[in-house]
């Protein structure tokens, strides 16, 4: 994925090549076309979880994704697995996402139906999330309860934005400039599918100067 480790997300990686795409037709003239990022013509969805808590018992409690930047972005809420225990739904972890746990029982989706979902979401795709650690654990743990084998590998977001700086201009001092901005242009929600979302307009501001500059002023 990428060509490139997300073990090393602070080194100075090589620039992937066609690792942009615009989608057509333009929707008005003055606003820059959405955009999806692809590499090697798969394409790059970047993804978020929230949790029950970030224990070691944590579990997987909503699923995001954004392919589109201009999209909404497709998420679900996941029922807990008869696993997975309610004292491991922290009120710290709630007070940060605000999602009840009776919400979850009342619209979540069982893990064998999730698992399917993403099956047929992702396959074939690059997959990008900022924490790629705790993502992938809580993923696998889904994937766990639903008795399904494990079968994404996560890059880690720092990697794709250092390619594109450099792929696309302005090198660390633009992107540190990008980040620094982020915070106050798209301020984490902690839901995931905005999350999700967040993340894909990030590397769509790397990419598009037209996009940063209507966004950011530079």
């Amino acid at each position: 994925m990428l060509g490139l480790s997300a073990g090393h997300a602070h080194q100075h990686p090589p620039a992937p090549r066609n690792i942009a795409t615009r989608s057509r037709p333009r929707r008005h003239a003055r606003s820059p076309p959405p955009m999806k990022i692809a590499f090697q013509d798969r394409p790059v969805i970047f993804v978020d979880l929230e949790a029950s808590g970030l224990g070691r018992e944590s579990y997987p409690i909503e699923v995001g994704w954004s392919v589109d930047d201009e999209q909404e972005p497709a998420s679900f809420l996941v029922r807990p697995a008869t696993s997975w225990r309610f004292d491991d739904f922290t009120e710290a972890a709630q007070a940060i996402h605000n999602i009840p746990y009776e919400r979850l029982i009342s619209h979540g989706i069982a893990v064998e139906t999730a698992c399917r979902r993403l099956d047929a979401a992702w396959t074939g795709a690059v997959l990008v999330s900022d924490n790629p650690a705790a993502d992938g654990g809580w993923l696998n743990r889904l994937y766990q309860a639903a008795s399904r084998p494990y079968p994404w590998r996560l890059v880690d977001f720092d990697v794709l934005d250092a390619a594109l700086a450099i792929q696309y201009g302005g090198g660390y001092e633009k992107l540190a400039a990008i980040l620094n901005d982020a915070d106050r242009h798209w301020p984490v929600p902690h839901r995931a599918g905005p999350d999700a979302q967040r993340l894909h307009k990030i590397a769509r501001a790397i990419v598009d100067p037209r996009y940063r500059e209507a966004l950011t002023g530079h």
